[in-house]
């Protein structure tokens, strides 16, 4: 079962993708991000006022799309609107 949430970084990313609690060294709290997708600001084709939102793989190169963030570096985690949690399964067909 997928868990598809937000989670905000220090960095100001916000990264979405199939969360879980992970531990590193026996050390709890890290999560580990499967198939994280970045959510970006995009300027609308043809206009300099209009704004949408856009996703892009996030560390694309990594061993089996997963991802660990160290538990220091999360600002927030959530869950996003219904309609936006099904767009990062269509990154990684």
């Amino acid at each position: 079962m997928s868990n598809i949430q937000i989670v905000k970084l220090t960095t100001g990313e916000d990264i979405m993708g199939d969360v879980e609690s992970q531990e590193v060294e026996g050390k709890e709290g890290f999560l580990l991000i499967n198939k994280p997708a970045i959510i970006m600001m995009m300027p609308k084709p043809g206009s300099d006022t209009d704004f949408g939102v856009g996703l892009a793989p996030y560390a694309p190169f990594s061993k089996d799309h997963k991802v660990p963030v160290f538990p220091q570096h999360v600002v927030s985690v959530y869950d996003p609107g219904v309609w936006f949690r099904y767009y990062p399964t269509r990154l990684y067909k």
